[in-house]
């Protein structure tokens, strides 16, 4: 009978191990993907794009940015002539980021993969970000 009760809390402990760890994982990854770091804000602005969820995707811009891509009917416009001319994105990899001393600026270097007549080509681009009160924003891009 002892034993019995033993192998029922070892498997009791491995399955909240099993839980934990599933929680850390879970939180890591959806907080990479967040407004609360630059790299996260690079990577949900590019994966709202390939989603076509341009709303949020302008939601995360700023400054001289915002007002580059003009209306939001602009900016969906931008990337529907991309489709129409077979460009899409379909990936971006950061590659470096570089904060201020203060910790309200940031510049993320990244790798945009575009799909274009069925090749993949990689792109090169850098932008500035901001530190705002709802979240990191991209102000500026650096090509």
């Amino acid at each position: 009978m002892r034993f019995y009760l033993d192998s029922e809390v070892i498997k009791v402990k491995r399955f909240m191990i099993l839980i934990t760890v599933f929680i850390i994982v879970s939180v890591l990854i959806l907080s990479s993907c967040s407004s609360k770091s630059p790299e996260g804000t690079i990577k949900r602005y590019f994966k709202a794009i390939m989603r076509e969820d341009y709303e949020t995707a302008y939601s995360l811009l700023a400054g001289d940015m915002l007002k580059e891509k003009g209306s939001l009917e602009d900016f969906k416009k931008g990337f529907e002539n991309m489709k129409k001319h077979n460009r899409e994105i379909v990936g971006v990899r950061i590659e470096d980021v570089v904060l201020s001393n203060d910790k309200k600026r940031a510049r993320v270097h990244f790798v945009l993969t575009i799909r274009e007549n069925g090749k993949e080509s990689d792109y090169r681009g850098a932008y500035i970000l901001t530190l705002h009160d709802d979240g990191w924003k991209i102000e500026g891009s650096i090509f």
